[in-house]
């Protein structure tokens, strides 16, 4: 079994052959080049929210168009701060844990080297036009081929260092081992080809609730169960059969969130189904591992000495805990009807990735920086900026998702819809204020990381050395009276087990049903693309200006969607790839555009100047497309019928 000295030590006096080995410096240049991800990420964030209410800001040069720097944004944030992140909590924990060195070492600087290559030039290319369109999954094959080879790496270095523990594993192991294969697993499925229409789109799917659930809960869990005990003066946590049922439900239940997206679209609704299913479920793991938790601090968080580390684990907690219960008011039909497709989906992201995920990314970096001791000042107002921060904008985005759903039901119902063509005027100026705290939120929020940098270029590295002077108090921690036992085989075979489990029912099951593969009319007539085409020249451009960042092409069968058209089918999309379905609408639907549209012979003067049109208007201008491309994408716009 694992072992370790209970207490908070000094990082050389606890693990001497780590300190050695020389994987103390992987963890800094992993932590290191995760901070510069994250100010990017912040600038590019910060830029693409200001232009929702400032939309001339980078007006006609292509790589500020919101539509490339949205999905830019995202890119940097999950897997160059994020990712980054939690692989250097894994590198620095697992040796601390088992006290032996990190086997393999020399693997980890060459996973880091072709991850951060995979992520600075997956961005610059969703920059430059060159990204696949698609959300969470913009960047070009080859930069995602390289992250996957860099996370490969990264696992078989953890294996190797877990596996010299013979004994049962602590649940510490058992979340970063499987975090670590859960990423490599989710990046290889997410990048198969030859998956189009509604099945890619689930595909999709199982990406956004797999980097969650699979891969940054997994870690970040792992960590917490890590830094609880040290920061309250006790022994590595053995788990109980409890902490089991909690992390194995977390490896079948969050990510089968997936079709939680596509809540009321064109997926089966067989899927739509088990996708409430298991956001009612997600409430199991969260509530295991909150419980496994709180039993750990149970009258010791006052004695806490770093209050710094352990302020940010608890903020990351409490957002941690809101999390499903987000997710649940997206899933349940009746509230999905008014919030689905509006800034709900991205305020969840935002609380769940920018909050409860990098708050906990926050607390391993003030912990094994140091930080929390000798840079209080500076890492107090990092974290007050960004609670403020993520409070506005999340606050300004749960009321606008549900006032943009009210505001569309009530046009159908006064008869005067508001979710397409001159209408839309309505919507965009109600969306007006909203927008503004949204910028301004992440403004704070994004000022904060730079201080949060400063934080990390300035810290000492220097682990506090004290530790609580208090009795174990006389509780039964285990509650059943022995510990849970898992070990190195069984768990590598349940990793590997969870996921084909998820990956088969939510996306390999789907892609053989009948309504997925069976072609409507509505995609044989007017929604095939025949390579070179003049309309399949358009869908290019409208994939490589990220427009499904802002339009979605899904006609739901809901009264806030009456008027747009046809209900939406996944049929329709067979012969898409990628299927520009959406998730959102800052502006409207596309899917029937070509005809309900009234002057198409103007289209292409709007898509140049779209304010000289409609002042109300927030989208970019175009005017850096060349004739051909503009064009191109009219012709396009206008086949959606």
């Amino acid at each position: 079994m694992a072992t370790e000295d209970s207490g908070i030590v000094n990082a050389d006096e606890a693990a001497p052959s780590y300190a050695r080995s020389g994987v103390e410096g992987i963890v800094r240049w992993h932590l290191v080049s995760a901070t510069a991800f994250l100010v990017l990420a912040a600038v590019v964030g910060s830029v693409a929210a200001l232009q929702l209410v400032f939309p001339d800001i980078g007006a006609r040069i292509s790589f500020l168009s919101y539509g490339r720097l949205a999905p830019t944004a995202t890119h940097l944030f999950l897997y160059g701060w994020l990712g980054l992140g939690f692989l250097a909590a894994v590198y620095f924990v697992l040796p601390r844990i088992s006290g032996r060195s990190v086997k393999g070492a020399n693997l980890a600087p060459i996973s880091l080297v072709l991850i951060v290559m995979s992520v600075a030039t997956g961005a610059v290319e969703i920059a430059a036009g060159l990204g696949d369109g698609q959300p969470y999954a913009a960047a070009p094959l080859i930069a995602e081929l390289l992250f996957l080879v860099g996370l490969i790496l990264s696992a078989v270095t953890v294996t190797r260092t877990i596996a010299q523990d013979v004994g049962q594993l602590v649940p510490a192991q058992w979340y970063l081992l499987g975090s670590s294969w859960w990423a490599a697993l989710l990046i290889a499925f997410s990048i198969i080809p030859g998956l189009p229409g509604a099945a890619g789109a689930m595909q999709i799917g199982l990406l956004r609730a797999g980097l969650a659930g699979f891969w940054f809960v997994a870690a970040g869990v792992g960590f917490l169960y890590y830094l609880v005990p040290k920061l309250t003066g006790q022994s590595s946590f053995e788990g109980t059969p409890l902490s089991a049922l909690g992390f194995w439900s977390l490896a079948f239940v969050w990510a089968a969130t997936a079709p939680v997206l596509y809540i009321y679209g064109p997926i089966p609704g067989w899927l739509q189904s088990v996708g409430v299913a298991f956001s009612i479920a997600l409430f199991v793991p969260v509530a295991l591992i909150t419980r496994d938790l709180s039993i750990l601090m149970r009258g010791r968080a006052r004695l806490i000495e770093d209050r710094i580390t352990f302020s940010f684990a608890a903020v990351g907690m409490l957002l941690f805990v809101l999390v499903p219960i987000h997710n649940l008011v997206q899933a349940l039909r009746t509230s999905s009807s008014v919030v689905g497709l509006t800034e709900w989906t991205a305020a969840g992201d935002l609380l769940l990735f920018g909050g409860a995920l990098s708050f906990w990314v926050f607390a391993f970096a003030s912990y094994a920086t140091g930080a929390g001791s000798n840079r209080r000042a500076l890492a107090t107002w990092h974290l007050v900026l960004s609670v403020t921060g993520l409070a506005v904008a999340i606050g300004a985005m749960w009321t606008a998702a549900a006032a943009t759903g009210l505001t569309w039901a009530a046009g159908v119902n006064a008869a005067e819809p508001t979710s397409f063509g001159d209408g839309w005027s309505v919507t965009a100026r109600m969306l007006e204020p909203f927008f503004a705290f949204r910028a301004a939120g992440i403004l704070i929020f994004g000022g904060a990381q730079l201080i949060f940098a400063a934080v990390i270029a300035t810290a000492s590295w220097r682990i506090m050395t004290t530790t609580p002077a208090v009795e174990d108090e006389a509780f039964d921690l285990q509650l059943t009276g022995k510990s849970a036992t898992i070990s190195c085989p069984t768990l590598r075979g349940g990793i590997v087990g969870a996921f084909a489990v998820v990956a088969v029912v939510m996306v390999l099951v789907p892609a053989l049903d009948s309504t997925v593969t069976s072609e409507t009319i509505l995609a044989e007539t007017d929604r095939s693309y025949p390579d070179g085409s003049r309309v399949a020249d358009g869908r290019a451009v409208y994939v490589r200006e990220g427009c499904v960042a802002c339009h979605t092409q899904s006609v739901r069968p809901n009264v806030t969607d009456v008027g747009l058209g046809a209900v939406s089918v996944a049929g329709d999309y067979v012969n898409e790839a990628p299927a520009l379905i959406g998730t959102q609408r800052i502006g409207p639907d596309l899917m029937h555009f070509g005809s309900r549209i009234e002057s198409p012979a103007g289209l292409g003067d709007y898509l140049d100047d779209p304010r000289a049109e409609r002042a109300w208007s927030i989208m970019p201008s175009y005017r850096y497309l060349t004739q051909g491309d503009l064009d191109a994408l009219s012709e396009y716009l206008l086949s959606l019928r």
